[in-house]
């Protein structure tokens, strides 16, 4: 999960929420998707947000999906902490679960 940094086909080149550069290597069996729709490379674009699923092929991430976020969307999933604990704004905890 993070936002578009650049794009050369196949390759898509994403900042993660934990701040670490990662690149993507698309290829014919990627699904891409914005909401509902399915869309092609040419509609993402550096800035989108992207939710990306896939594994390691050859030290390269190949994605299976990539669904790329609105911005309303991408800021309720931050809102409801839907990104990793290292990547919280400083001062903001995380509330301890209760103990039973």
């Amino acid at each position: 999960m993070g936002e578009v940094k650049s794009i050369d086909a196949p390759h898509i080149t994403v900042l993660r929420t934990d701040n670490v550069t990662q690149t993507l290597e698309l290829n014919e069996e990627t699904s891409l998707r914005k909401g509902r729709d399915s869309v092609t490379m040419a509609d993402i674009q550096p800035g989108d947000h992207v939710f990306v699923r896939g594994a390691m092929q050859n030290n390269v991430f190949v994605p299976k999906s990539v669904m790329v976020i609105g911005p309303e969307q991408w800021k309720r999933m931050q809102e409801m902490g839907m990104t990793p604990v290292g990547n919280k704004p400083a001062g903001e905890t995380k509330p301890n679960p209760p103990q039973r």
